[in-house]
């Protein structure tokens, strides 16, 4: 909003400078025209993304709230298995490691 105010505050302040038609000042209106539509359009797109966030938060709670409790279940069936992967891996590593070398 502060830019919007200055772009229009610098634009007056071009128009009642000058009372020419300058290519510069036809220049510098174009620029500041597309500079404060360029505010608009990225403040109307942060706002339509601050609104769909909200829209979201209640459904990624809710599908949080149902996922959380299924993941511990899942880690608790899986984590026996796990371990004892992880001993064997070691175990291999042990006598991989404990074997002369060849060559």
């Amino acid at each position: 909003m502060k830019y919007s105010l200055i772009v229009a505050i610098v634009v007056l302040a071009l128009a009642q400078g000058t009372l020419s038609d300058t290519p510069e000042l036809e220049k510098a209106t174009k620029f500041l025209e597309g500079v404060g539509d360029e505010l608009v359009s990225t403040f109307q797109k942060t706002l339509e993304t601050l609104q769909s966030q909200e829209n979201f938060a209640p459904l990624a709670a809710s599908v949080q709230e149902q996922i959380t409790p299924l993941a511990e279940s899942l880690q608790e069936k899986i984590k026996p298995f796990v371990d004892d992967l992880q001993k064997k891996m070691e175990d291999l590593f042990r006598k991989l490691a404990d074997q002369p070398r060849l060559g």
